[in-house]
């Protein structure tokens, strides 16, 4: 019986994470997620194959699978020497190769729908990215060539104010959450994710490695575990995971 009762606080922790996280159970209000790309929609790729140069262009997508139906895709660099850089998305995943000898840069901005290869940093009109209690971006990774190179994900309010995350892609795949309260000021006085004109992502230095990794979704979720048996009401836990 003793052993029972130890097991109790345990299992009711599991039980309320889990109905936190599940949709369908009557009377479990599940947060709605703000989806920036499932890449469902609107297929892209883009090619560089000259040195030193830049290739890029924008697709429009549908309404609730891209975030206000447009991504650009840009690839910058040399690729001569070890072949092409490419970026493509569509048919479900975004996903990118940097071949060994190859030098480059690749990005994939959500910025409004402009019609435009050049970046708008007020493009969303201020997006509120906390809405419903966002908290994190969620990343649903199949794949990657390397673990040890990393992304970085800006956050633009305008032009002047910005912030910065940055995430390693597991090679394996698996889910990635990267809390807004992670992010650090970039520019300015840092975005603020209630009122946000842009997202960018990019591969960061070193830029001369070789690399392929396949994305197949980014949205926000609600990532504070406050049922837990032994913090306070309302205690918010700041955590990122890297599921298999």
């Amino acid at each position: 019986m003793r052993s029972l009762a130890r097991t109790r606080p345990l299992v009711r922790w599991a039980c309320r994470l889990l109905l936190s996280t599940v949709v369908g159970i009557p009377g479990v209000v599940v947060a709605q997620s703000i989806v920036i790309d499932d890449f469902n929609s609107g297929a892209l790729t883009v090619v560089l194959n000259s040195a030193p140069g830049t290739a890029v262009n924008f697709v429009d997508g549908n309404a609730g699978t891209v975030l206000q139906t447009e991504r650009t895709l840009r690839v910058s660099g040399s690729s001569v020497a070890g072949g092409n850089i490419s970026s493509t998305s569509g048919l479900g995943s975004y996903g990118f190769t940097r071949p060994a000898g190859s030098d480059g840069t690749l990005e994939i901005w959500w910025d409004g729908n402009n019609n435009s290869t050049t970046f708008q940093p007020t493009g969303l009109g201020g997006v509120n990215l906390t809405a419903n209690g966002q908290n994190a971006f969620r990343f649903q990774i199949t794949s990657s060539s390397s673990a040890a190179l990393s992304l970085a994900f800006y956050v633009w309010t305008d032009g002047s104010n910005l912030s910065r995350g940055e995430l390693t892609l597991p090679a394996g795949g698996g889910t990635i959450d990267l809390p807004f309260a992670s992010f650090g000021v970039f520019g300015g006085g840092g975005a603020v994710f209630t009122n946000v004109g842009a997202l960018f992502l990019g591969t960061t230095s070193p830029s001369n490695q070789a690399w392929s990794a396949v994305i197949d979704d980014i949205r926000t979720v609600q990532s504070s575990l406050v049922f837990m048996d032994g913090f306070a009401t309302g205690t918010t836990v700041r955590w990122s995971s890297a599921v298999p």
